[in-house]
C-alpha cells in the first residue's frame, strides 16, 4: 500500500490550506479592531506570518502529543497544562530574566515566547507611544522592548518558529 512516512506527509500537507484559514480570518477581524500599529502594510504581514506561524508550531506539539499517547483525555488534560507552562515562559506574564535558572533553558521551547517577541518588536519599535516619564516616543518604545528583555530581531524570531515548526513535525513523525 504505501509507507508510514508518504501517509504522514500527505496529511501534514493536506491540512496545510485549513491551517490558513483561522489566523487570517481573526486577523482580519481584530487587527485594526485592537487598533495595532498600522503604520506600513508591513506590521499587518508580519502580524499574519507570526500568526501563521504560532498556528502551525501549536498544532506541531499537538501531532507530538496525539502520536505518544492515546487518550483523549489525557492528551486534553497534557495539553492544558503544557499550554499554561508554555505561557509562562513566554515572557507575557513574569519577565524572563526572573526564572528559575532550573527551568529557564525551557524558554527556548515555547512557541509563544517568539510569537510575544515578534509581536511585541511589531507593535512598539518605531511606534509613537509615549510614556509620561520618558521625553520622546523613540525613548518610551526602547523602554517597553528592554523592559520585557526583547533582545532577539523579528528575523531570529521567525527562525526559531519555523524550526519549532519542523522539529516539533520531526519529532511527532519519529515516535
Amino acid at each position: 500500500l504505501y509507507t508510514p512516512s508518504a501517509y504522514f506527509l500527505s496529511r501534514v500537507l493536506s491540512e496545510l490550506p485549513k491551517g490558513f484559514l483561522p489566523p487570517i480570518a481573526a486577523l482580519l477581524i481584530s487587527y485594526w479592531f485592537w487598533g495595532l500599529n498600522d503604520a506600513s502594510y508591513t506590521n499587518f504581514f508580519i502580524c499574519w506570518a507570526n500568526y501563521q506561524c504560532l498556528y502551525l508550531a501549536s498544532s506541531g506539539y499537538s501531532l507530538v502529543l496525539t502520536t505518544i499517547l492515546y487518550d483523549r483525555k489525557l492528551i486534553l488534560s497534557i495539553y492544558a497544562v503544557g499550554t499554561d507552562f508554555l505561557m509562562l515562559l513566554s515572557g507575557f506574564y513574569v519577565n524572563l530574566t526572573s526564572l528559575p535558572i532550573a527551568i529557564n533553558f525551557l524558554q527556548y521551547f515555547s512557541c509563544l515566547k517568539y510569537a510575544f517577541t515578534i509581536a511585541a518588536i511589531n507593535e512598539f519599535k518605531d511606534s509613537k507611544i509615549m510614556l509620561a516619564t520618558l521625553p520622546s516616543s523613540a525613548e518610551s518604545s526602547k523602554f517597553i522592548l528592554d523592559t520585557f528583555d526583547m533582545n532577539m530581531d523579528i528575523t531570529e524570531s521567525f527562525l526559531c518558529q519555523i524550526s519549532l515548526i519542523f522539529g516539533t513535525h520531526l519529532v511527532a513523525y519519529l515516535c
